[in-house]
């Protein structure tokens, strides 16, 4: 996959949600502020609700396949 640039336009606005709940839950999980038992649940409530058909992966996963039949 070296060399796959994904394009975002087409979920940018997805994307910046999913990103702005990174931002706010994975510095606390990442390095054990926060009780994971609490956020973890949180935190995959809000990315669901960021991205609730999983567009993101959907889109990127199509690139990355139309990528790789081009470039074996």
């Amino acid at each position: 996959m070296l060399g796959f640039s994904p394009d975002m336009t087409p979920v940018k606005t997805i994307a910046a949600n999913v990103n702005a709940v990174n931002a706010e839950y994975q510095p606390g999980l990442i390095t054990g502020t926060v009780d994971p038992a609490k956020y973890l649940p949180e935190y995959f409530n809000k990315l669901k609700q960021a991205d609730p058909e999983a567009k993101v992966v959907t889109e990127l996963q199509k690139q990355l396949d139309e990528w790789l039949k081009t470039n074996k």
